[in-house]
């Protein structure tokens, strides 16, 4: 099939099962693997180029959680679109089915969603068993201030890695948060992506008073261009490695067992 994927994850999903041969379109923002680098860009995660689609003529567009504007916006277009439910970190293990199954590719897919499918499982019984659940905070971005709310992908992640999300009771996926208020939520550990390292904001009013930073409990995500804390593709285990062990530096050898598994 001819395939449009205008979402990182989808496109990251996509040559993970060994189709990227079949990519003719991808968004601004697929930039892993870099060979999707080098496929022709077709517009981003809120709008699309109809006059490039045309040309291109996809079989199939496939979009992710977020976007229903555009599928809708290409259907009264006449393009045929599939969108990946990624919201939560569950939906992983089928959405890599429902890709073999557009590929092709079905018994890597199965392979692969079920390894992923063991591996979640395993990290939530081995980080179910500490009895410490630190309370997180993660910044998505910090001006606006905005957090991961309830069902989140990453509110998902906090807890798999057996921590507490200070705004996993909020509804929104993606809340916007008075600074005021973060200080009330008083998290024990704080994390922020690593593209906003050199703003240093944390050295201001708010983020100076709270206890996490005075206690340097305070990360920034490594590796921006590859991070994977964001993207639910197949890379998140290294990023839930990385969070889990964050938060519980007395797990590093089962964690290091699970990491390598």
């Amino acid at each position: 099939m001819r395939l449009v994927s205008i979402a990182p994850s989808n496109t990251e999903l996509i040559f993970s099962l060994n189709s990227g041969d079949g990519l003719i379109g991808v968004s601004n923002k697929c930039a892993y693997p870099p060979q999707a680098k080098s496929i022709e860009k077709v517009g981003d995660f809120k709008a699309v180029k109809l006059e490039k689609l045309a040309r291109l003529k996809p079989d199939l567009i496939l979009l992710a959680s977020g976007q229903e504007s555009i599928a809708h916006t290409l259907k009264k277009h006449g393009f045929a679109v599939e969108i990946l439910d990624n919201s939560t970190i569950d939906k992983m293990a089928s959405n890599i089915v429902r890709l073999g199954n557009i590929t092709g590719h079905i018994k890597e897919a199965r392979q692969l969603s079920a390894k992923f499918d063991a591996d979640l499982k395993s990290l939530r019984k081995l980080t179910g068993e500490s009895k410490i659940k630190p309370r997180v905070f993660i910044c998505v971005w910090p001006n606006p201030l905005m957090s991961a709310g309830k069902d989140s992908f990453m509110d998902q992640c906090i807890s798999a890695c057996g921590g507490t999300n200070c705004t996993g009771d909020l509804n929104q996926p993606y809340p916007r948060i008075n600074p005021e208020r973060l200080l009330l939520m008083r998290p024990e550990l704080i994390i922020i992506p690593n593209e906003v390292r050199n703003e240093k904001f944390w050295e201001k009013t708010p983020w100076k008073d709270m206890k996490a930073v005075k206690d340097k409990k305070f990360f920034i995500l490594p590796q921006y261009e590859t991070d994977c804390l964001y993207r639910p593709t197949l890379r998140i285990k290294d990023a839930l490695y990385w969070l889990a062990l964050t938060m519980h530096p007395e797990q590093k050898a089962a964690l290091e067992k699970w990491k390598n598994q």
